[in-house]
């Protein structure tokens, strides 16, 4: 038994009640085990990788032992003590949440499979739970359920549950999004006491640890929400209703939470007060106010579908304020621009600018849409509104843009994964822009939650944003049905069957007259999400260490990345070496060329870069069979296993090196001959660990060797250190031409590097002021054009964006002045 939870129980139950478990064993084991299956909130610290390789172990071997056991009844537990123990859970959670600075800390696991039901309620028969047996899934069976206790939010929501014959059982509903509510009343609005629920084909399974029972729903399409118009609304219970107070007026309690930014709780009360049945007058009101809370949640379909219900009520003469039809047009116009239906939005906004003449919302709506089909036919943007929104990390950085599609198609590829590639149309140039796209769904880090998911099917750990973008993309999916198959064609690994149909290359369709419901296999998105899910960082300037952008590989203690899903990038295939490359500004992706493409190549973009902690396990899931092929893996095959193995060894001795550095400059402002003799040891070493065939360009791990040795080098020969951080450069992929000082231009760039180019310019900059201080202007305003070039190439925004993102080095590096005639 668990002694950590015995205690936590010893201080939530009164003396006499746990006295009264402590003289019954088995059922004080079973209490304990029902409280450990909930994933407790707890406050272990940042996990490493090897703890989180252990959990998998672990996990794994736990969930193969249950699936060797067979079916059994389960123990019934007392329903009111239950109701009371889960009441004091409650309690205990919101108490931890109100604490200041409290960090909640929660685990479940993913990559298994997992039940979701696809039988209509209507077809189904009823089960009780003293019939259900532990470790199955009822076919064909539906449990009607009513909530008994006050709910929990922590990796799930979890309540008690009572059958119309009065059994009581713990419920999980995992995957259901409550962005921004917590334990407390607000969690009440969702889940309120008394609701009743039809649980479809439910599974009853044993908890983590001990006899304990509950029963999980990993679907949220599984549950069937009973209102007051439902046949099953009046079934018997044998135990009376509990008692609750209802609101006389929903929309005024509704207002009350759009008022306060509640828009989650906006909508479920306007829904109360649909299902109440008030008078045509007031019905409409609630649409119509539900429409503009949806909006704000960017559940674009039911926003749509309840302006359409406003209007077809006042064609029908239903009595309403002034401004109702100007509002409902408004609503559905914004709700089409938000489905990326523009045409449709803009004869809308249309509408409601002939029906309301001075409507700003019209004007501004026309002008967005006019703005948005430039951009999704050229592919220009503000390139410096997209760094500087790019440089938090919260729903202020969505970009309100149109997606561009450039010179590329979607093709099938036999012998990959996803069975399909993106391939050139045309001849591209380094820099060009591929693919400008908004994220299908995108989950920004949470203040004060950490989940931690474990893949079992991948062996990776998640944390923060990647374990919550399923709950995202499920309430996308059930708010429109119709994106179902867009989603499930992505490749979802080894154990669903490969997508058939290509996903649109050029537009992700919405129909709003498509089904109204879906059945949602959570085990499917959960390996949509582990193979094609992005991770990003916030931008920052030149001169700042930016994080590492891993595709599907968020690091177990990274909980400061955002992750989305883009499904038109998913489809682009891996290379290490690739001949694009991609970085994420809000909930926007842009994919440029690295390097030059010929019609009719197949395009390749890094999932993640090789010195991310995570770049084996992240390979290795995209490779489990067959290595990658491209040049940089290539050549570390011919470098051989035992200088790979060399290297790595060598690698480690780079921290130590940099610490020493920073100590020189900072102790006598520049570095020491054993710094110097150090790092050039460095460099030799790493030498003679590639084949004397490898390109310059495919030695990566020499890029931030040569960068030190350039560091290292006296500053009294700058030459020297500008040549050292050309190689580094060099070695990162850069390909770059240096023609006569005379010539213009006097270079030009081929390929960027493959990796780390965010802080590249700034190699270029350092090596302008060491020609500055040698008089050689001409020399030092060629390696600032290059870096202005190559800073357009990776960023766009020419001028202005270099200005932005190294106004702040070039002040501290002193070549303000000189920049600014340059510029």
């Amino acid at each position: 038994m668990d002694p950590n939870l015995l205690a936590m129980m010893r201080q939530m139950l009164p003396k006499d009640q746990y006295r009264q478990l402590t003289s019954n064993p088995a059922m004080l084991e079973q209490l304990v085990s029902q409280f450990s299956s909930t994933s407790l909130a707890s406050s272990f610290p940042t996990q490493s990788i090897e703890d989180i390789e252990r959990q998998i172990k672990e996990t794994k071997r736990r969930h193969e032992a249950e699936k060797r056991l067979p079916p059994c009844p389960a123990q019934a537990f007392p329903r009111e003590m239950l109701i009371r123990d889960w009441t004091q859970q409650r309690k205990e959670q919101e108490k931890a949440e109100a604490t200041p600075g409290a960090q909640m800390v929660y685990q479940t696991y993913c990559g298994i499979k997992k039940s979701f039901s696809q039988t209509p309620l209507s077809a189904l028969q009823p089960v009780f739970l003293k019939d259900m047996l532990l470790r199955t899934t009822h076919t064909g069976k539906y449990l009607l359920a009513r909530i008994v206790s006050p709910a929990v939010l922590m990796a799930a929501v979890t309540f008690v549950i009572e059958d119309q014959l009065g059994r009581a059982e713990l419920c999980s509903i995992y995957n259901e999004l409550c962005k921004g509510v917590r334990t407390g009343p607000d969690l009440d609005v969702l889940y309120p006491i008394g609701a009743i629920m039809a649980i479809r084909e439910p599974t009853y399974k044993s908890a983590s640890q001990g006899p304990g029972s509950l029963v999980r729903v990993d679907s949220p399409t599984d549950v069937i929400v009973i209102d007051p118009s439902h046949p099953l609304y009046s079934s018997n219970w044998k135990t009376s209703s509990p008692s609750r107070s209802l609101p006389t007026d929903w929309k005024s309690v509704g207002n009350g939470f759009f008022a306060q930014q509640k828009f989650r709780l906006a909508v479920r009360t306007y829904s109360r007060g649909i299902e109440a049945g008030p008078p045509p007058d007031v019905l409409l009101l609630h649409h119509l106010n539900r429409s503009a809370a949806n909006l704000k949640i960017q559940a674009f379909r039911a926003a749509f579908r309840d302006a359409q219900r406003v209007l077809a009520m006042l064609d029908g003469g239903v009595p309403a304020v002034p401004t109702a039809k100007e509002k409902a047009l408004n609503r559905r116009a914004q709700a089409e621009e938000g489905m990326q239906l523009y045409d449709r939005a803009l004869e809308s906004y249309t509408t409601l600018l002939e029906h309301a003449p001075d409507s700003v919302a019209a004007v501004e709506g026309r002008r967005r849409l006019a703005a948005k089909r430039e951009q999704s036919r050229t592919g220009a943007y503000d390139w410096v509104k997209f760094f500087e929104s790019g440089r938090v990390l919260d729903d202020s950085s969505r970009q309100d843009i149109a997606d561009y599609v450039g010179p590329i198609r979607v093709t099938r590829v036999e012998g990959r994964g996803g069975g399909r590639g993106v391939f050139a149309t045309r001849d591209i140039l380094a820099g060009e822009v591929l693919l400008v796209e908004k994220a299908f769904a995108c989950e920004f880090p949470a203040k004060g939650v950490i989940t931690l998911s474990l893949d079992l099917q991948a062996n990776l750990g998640y944390s923060g944003t990647q374990s919550q973008i399923v709950s995202t993309i499920i309430a996308k999916l059930r708010d429109d049905p119709s994106l179902v198959d867009v989603v499930n064609a992505l490749y979802a690994g080894d154990d669903f069957p490969p997508p058939r149909d290509l996903p649109h290359s050029t537009t992700i369709y919405h129909n709003v007259d498509g089904p109204e419901s879906c059945d949602i296999n959570t085990a499917r998105i959960e390996g949509v999400c582990s193979y094609n899910c992005f991770g990003g960082h916030a931008k920052v300037k030149a001169g700042v260490k930016n994080g590492p952008n891993d595709l599907g590989s968020a690091s177990p203690v990274d909980s400061d990345s955002s992750t989305a899903l883009f499904v038109r990038a998913s489809l682009i295939n891996h290379a290490c070496a690739g001949s694009a490359f991609w970085q994420i500004f809000g909930d926007t992706i842009v994919v440029r060329a690295r390097t030059s493409i010929k019609a009719g190549d197949e395009i390749f973009v890094p999932y993640v870069s090789p010195s991310a902690p995570s770049s084996d396990r992240v390979l290795k899931k995209h490779f489990p069979t067959a290595p990658c092929t491209c040049a940089l893996c290539e050549g570390d095959r011919i470098d051989g296993p035992n200088n790979l193995k060399s290297r790595k060894k060598i690698l480690e001795r780079i921290p130590i090196l940099q610490t020493s550095l920073r100590e020189s400059y900072g102790r006598q402002r520049g570095p020491t001959p054993k710094d110097l003799r150090d790092t050039q040891a460095l460099v030799k070493d790493l030498e003679g660990t590639y084949s004397s065939g490898r390109q310059p360009q495919l030695r990566l791990d020499l890029s931030q060797a040569y960068h030190l040795l350039a560091e290292a080098t006296p500053l009294r020969h700058p030459a020297d250190a500008t040549k050292f951080d050309s190689l580094s450069l060099l070695s990162s992929g850069l390909e770059l031409d240096l023609l006569p000082l005379s010539s213009s231009p006097s270079f030009k760039i081929r390929s960027l590097p493959f990796f780390e180019f965010d802080n590249s310019g700034a190699f270029f900059l350092a090596g302008a002021a060491r020609s500055l201080e040698q008089g050689r202007d001409r020399e030092a305003a060629r390696w600032v054009a290059i870096a202005i070039e190559m800073e357009d190439m990776a960023y766009g925004g020419g001028k202005t964006m270099f200005k932005a993102r190294y106004g702040d080095l070039v002040e501290k590096m002193a070549i303000r002045d000189f920049i600014e005639r340059q510029l």
